[in-house]
C-alpha cells in the first residue's frame, strides 16, 4: 500500500522517471501482479524509452498477463513502432487463432501490412485479400496490385487496379492508373496502356513517370 501511495503521488506530480524506479521495485517484489508490468511499460513509453517499454510488455505477454484485445494490439503496435514487423505479424496471427484478437477487416489489414513490411509476400497476399474482401477499400486493392506486380502477375494487377479505382478513396489515384498501364503494356495492350498513362499524367505525383511511358510507347519502344 505504501508503494502504491508513493506511485500515485509521483504520477500526480508527473515525476515519471521516479515512478519508473518505484515500479521496477514493485515488479521485483510482486512479479505476479500483472498491473505493475503494464504500468512500468506505460511509464517507459511516456519517457520515450520505447525499447524498454516493449521489453517489459513482451515479458508480460510471455507470462500470460496480456488478456484483452486492446492490450495485445498494444504489443503488436509496439513491435511495428520498433520496426519489428515479423514478430508483430506472428503474435497477431497467433492471437487471432486463439480467439483473443478478432478477425475483423481492420485487424486483417494490419496483419497483411505487417507481413508486407516483413517481406513475406505470400502471407501478405493471403491476409490483405481477406481484408479487402471484408472492407472493399480501394487502398487494399491497390496494395494487392502492388504485391502482384512484384510477382509479375499482370492479369491480377489489371483486375485489382480496376477494383481499387472502382472502390475509390485513393489518396493517389495516379498510382493505380500507373500500375494498370504497366500491366496492360506487359500484356500487349498498348492502346489501353496509353489511356491509363494519360489518366495517370493528370495527377502531380505520377505525371512525370506517366509522360515518360507515353513517350516510350508512342516512339514504338519495346
Amino acid at each position: 500500500n505504501w508503494y502504491q501511495l508513493l506511485l500515485s503521488m509521483l504520477y500526480q506530480k508527473k515525476q515519471y522517471a521516479e515512478a519508473a524506479n518505484v515500479l521496477e521495485s514493485m515488479v521485483a517484489f510482486w512479479p505476479e501482479k500483472k498491473q505493475y508490468w503494464k504500468q512500468l511499460s506505460g511509464v517507459y513509453f511516456t519517457l520515450k524509452k520505447n525499447r524498454r517499454s516493449l521489453a517489459v510488455l513482451e515479458l508480460a505477454h510471455k507470462q500470460g498477463f496480456l488478456e484483452k484485445e486492446r492490450e495485445l494490439m498494444n504489443l503488436v503496435n509496439m513491435y511495428l513502432l520498433q520496426n519489428i514487423p515479423y514478430k508483430a505479424a506472428r503474435i497477431l496471427e497467433k492471437e487471432m487463432k486463439a480467439g483473443r484478437i478478432a478477425r475483423t477487416g481492420k485487424n486483417l489489414q494490419k496483419l497483411g501490412e505487417a507481413w508486407m513490411r516483413a517481406k513475406e509476400t505470400d502471407e501478405a497476399l493471403r491476409e490483405l485479400q481477406a481484408a479487402a474482401q471484408e472492407q472493399q477499400k480501394g487502398v487494399l486493392f491497390l496494395r494487392l496490385a502492388q504485391l502482384y506486380t512484384d510477382k509479375e502477375n499482370w492479369s491480377k494487377v489489371i483486375e485489382l487496379t480496376n477494383k481499387a479505382l472502382s472502390a475509390g478513396g485513393l489518396k493517389h489515384p495516379g498510382d493505380a492508373f500507373m500500375l494498370r498501364g504497366m500491366a496492360q503494356y506487359e500484356t500487349g495492350k498498348r492502346q489501353a496502356a496509353l489511356m491509363s498513362f494519360s489518366k495517370a499524367s493528370k495527377y502531380a505525383k505520377s505525371k512525370h513517370q506517366a509522360n515518360q511511358w507515353i513517350t516510350h510507347i508512342k516512339s514504338g519502344g519495346v
